[in-house]
């Protein structure tokens, strides 16, 4: 399987609106990953170092 991705393209012009935190949780593997997006790097893989196939 792919890892999955998240790709955000909404951001403001202050500093507090050009950063997005996210948190992902898998319950049936009991994971969960935090991970931030800005406009600098706004794609964020979800449970990258879990080698999925």
């Amino acid at each position: 399987m792919t890892p999955l991705s998240f790709h955000v393209d909404l951001f403001g012009k202050s500093e507090s609106s050009r950063r997005l935190h996210i948190t992902v949780s898998q319950k049936s593997e009991n994971l969960r990953h935090k991970f931030q997006l800005t406009p600098e790097q706004p794609v964020g893989l979800l449970f990258p170092s879990e080698g999925r196939n």
